[in-house]
This record gives C-alpha cells, structure tokens and sequence, in this order.
C-alpha cells in the first residue's frame, strides 16, 4: 500500500509540474483608451489646433513684414507655452506605444521654432521661411498623433 501511495505522489508530482510549465500567461490585451483620457486629449488637442491657426495667422505676417522682434517675441510667447502642453500629451496622455514618435514630433517641431529664432536674429527671411514652412508640418504631424473618439469601441449592438 505504501509503494502505491508513493507512486502516485510522484505521479501527482510530475503532472503538477507538467500543467504549471504547460500554462502560459493570459492573454494580456492592449491598453485602449477610456472616454475620460479622450476627452482630455480633444481638450488639449483643441488648443494646439488654435494656437497653430494664431501661428498661421500671425507668425507669417511677422516674418513676411521682416518684423524680426515681434517674430522672436511670439515664440518665446504663445509658442513657448505649447511646449508644456504639448509634453504633457507625449509624456502622460498618450498610449507607451505612441509617446516616443509623439516626442520626437514635439522635438523636431522645437527644433524648427528655435531655427526661427536664430532667423530672426540673424535677420535671415529665407532661412525664416524654411523653418516656418517645417514647423507648420511638424505640428500638423503631432496634432493628427491625437486619437479623438473615433478609436473608443462601439458598444455591442444587442
């Protein structure tokens, strides 16, 4: 009796091990975006979309004008302050898996705004129209890395 008992222990034994190393993890589904983090998202992609139309508007009458002081003084003004919204949204609102092209989107869109700046102060229109025209297609490249409500799922229709 004891020979069949420490039998089926081992048996027991071996078939633990074996369904423990069998089973793998669970499938983990993809983090989605919840309504709340959507809302937020639109809230501050409205805001980005205004402060690009003020930029259209107003950035390239100034440097059309060659009005190099009011060019510098809207960078370091209404374009400084996106730079805080903008890391906000890479930094903490976005997926992981889109926060590292969203970031390298802000970057280059800094990088333009600070070629302006030198422009500016070099006086160079040329070089001033260059980064300007990049600028303007690196913000529309961030803006269009916001999801709005279209990425949420549809309830299930009964």
């Amino acid at each position: 009796m004891s020979r069949y008992r420490s039998l089926l222990s081992g048996l027991l034994a071996v078939l633990t091990i074996v369904l423990v190393s069998c089973g793998g993890p669970a499938l983990k589904e993809p983090p989605k975006y919840t309504a709340e983090q959507i809302e937020q998202l639109t809230g501050y992609a409205d805001k980005l979309s205004a402060v690009e139309v003020r930029t259209q508007n107003e950035l390239s009458a100034l440097i059309e004008k060659e009005d190099w002081t009011y060019v510098r003084n809207f960078i370091h003004g209404p374009l400084g302050a996106i730079r805080q919204t903008m890391s906000l949204v890479s930094q903490t609102l976005l997926l992981p898996e889109e926060r590292k092209e969203a970031l390298a989107q802000a970057r280059e869109l800094f990088v333009h705004l600070e070629a302006i700046d030198e422009a500016a102060l070099n006086k160079d229109i040329v070089q001033a129209r260059s980064e300007y025209a990049q600028s303007l297609a690196e913000f529309d490249e961030f803006l269009g890395l916001i999801p709005d409500e279209s990425v949420l799922e549809a309830p299930p229709v009964s």
